[in-house]
């Protein structure tokens, strides 16, 4: 068993496990918050090294192939040979989230969590044993079935990951999660969304918390609120009020309700609310508009598509529109240049698909807000947020200095997917105030 007294080294972080990534967000050796990504999809690997790449050029979260040995567990997550990650999608046999299995019956969710945990370890320059107090989260639902004890137990215990590729081809971390069995388990696993207020509200900087701008009332744990989070597949909104979360009111959808027939919005029933399937229709039509551009300009085509994945397009396409958008720019054009084609127009390809996706969170937004209509305090967070930037901006200048709800601060809108791991770790920070000095004293590896 191994016990504290082994431990070289503390970590605190706060996994949030999606069904399209996981997102991590972790605190630094000099006291700042640092976020990372993995999709989420594992894949069996062979005992051999693949040869995926390890060169000092690629990210601590690429080319994941690992051996995972669970230590004083409950047996729940199963040791063996793993690709992690986006290197798991170009396996045989890639396994990706299925409709109805929650992370704390998936070992999917679970092995690629700590995945996470041990590349942040790692990053942060540490070595050997990693003792980590957890904190995490899950659906509202699953929370009110009585899940987290359960989630809890498979936890518990210590995970050894060796890493046989990529950047950190060759290290071993163990990571062990510290559980004090006279707290309950809601001091550890968080129902999703009720830390949002910390993750919109707060930063970490040497150390210390920072009020980010955004209202107070938001991150106050005692005052009635309405947080949406518009995710990569579903759409969850929760409703908090003085005596706990409103179980009729906090909904997940996954398409656009029968609802909104009622309020003469019948062309967006059954439209999926998730932004991947968004992502990805655009990414297919800009795809075919770039190669149609290089056809009606007689120019060789030498590959079927000009984006690797659906990251690289958001990259490419969509990020810098935000970032304009941000800017304060009413109305960016969208003019991107591929191989020998220039200057191509993808604005009228992308802008309405975007417009339309944006009136989706505001109207689902708004029919929780109007069924809770005594509840003011009112967040957008999450990956959604990014996508539907330009109409819940618009949208918020209309309102005639009426606020409708918080979004993240525009200096801070890349954290938009991180509020709920944000929060998450920030709820450790608080509740950890011994493990913060141990982690301030402590030395790194380099």
């Amino acid at each position: 068993m191994i016990t504290l007294e082994d431990v070289q080294y503390y970590l605190l972080i706060g996994p949030d496990g999606g069904n399209t990534n996981v997102k991590a967000s972790y605190l630094t050796p000099s006291g700042e918050i640092k976020d990372l990504t993995i999709p989420t999809t594992i894949a069996t690997a062979p005992s051999y090294v693949s040869e995926l790449g390890s060169s000092k050029s690629v990210n601590s979260t690429d080319n994941l192939h690992i051996l995972l040995k669970p230590i004083d567990t409950d047996g729940f997550v199963k040791g063996g040979y793993y690709f992690v990650g986006a290197a798991a999608k170009l396996a045989e046999d890639p396994i990706e989230p299925t409709e109805g299995v929650s992370k704390h019956d998936s070992q999917l969710h679970i092995i690629t969590m700590l995945t996470a945990e041990a590349i942040a370890a790692l990053d942060n320059g540490y070595e050997g044993k990693v003792a980590i107090p957890p904190s995490t989260g899950l659906p509202v639902k699953f929370v009110k079935d009585g899940a987290r004890q359960a989630f809890l137990n498979r936890l518990k215990g210590s995970f050894e990951i060796t890493f046989l590729d990529g950047l950190y081809k060759g290290k071993t971390i163990t990571l062990v999660h510290i559980v004090d069995e006279d707290r309950p388990a809601s001091a550890y696993i968080h129902a999703e969304a009720t830390k949002a207020g910390l993750g919109l509200s707060f930063d970490i900087k040497n150390y210390e918390l920072v009020e980010n701008d955004v209202s107070e009332d938001i991150s106050d744990p005692e005052k009635p609120y309405i947080v949406s989070d518009p995710g990569g597949v579903t759409f969850d909104i929760a409703v908090f009020e003085e005596d706990g979360i409103n179980s009729s009111l906090t909904t997940t959808y996954t398409e656009v309700p029968e609802q909104f027939k009622s309020a003469n919005l019948g062309h967006l029933v059954g439209r999926k609310v998730g932004g991947n399937h968004v992502v990805e229709a655009l990414q297919e039509k800009v795809n075919k508009a770039i190669v149609q551009a290089h056809q009606e300009q007689g120019l060789p085509i030498f590959q079927e598509t000009f984006f690797r994945n659906r990251a690289e397009f958001i990259d490419l396409i969509l990020k810098p529109y935000t970032d304009e958008l941000v800017d304060g720019v009413k109305s960016p054009k969208i003019i991107r240049s591929f191989g020998n084609a220039v200057n191509i127009d993808l604005t009228d390809i992308v802008v309405p698909a975007l417009d339309e996706y944006g009136e989706i969170v505001f109207f689902l937004n708004m029919l929780t807000r109007q069924k809770a209509s005594t509840i003011q305090n009112n967040m957008i967070t999450g990956g959604g947020v990014l996508l539907g930037y330009k109409i819940l901006r618009d949208r918020q200048k209309l309102a005639n200095g009426v606020k409708l709800y918080e979004l993240p601060p525009k200096k801070k809108i890349y954290i938009a997917p991180y509020i709920n791991s944000r929060g998450y770790l920030i709820e450790s920070f608080l509740n950890h105030p011994d493990i913060v000095e141990q982690i301030r004293k402590q030395k790194v590896a380099r």
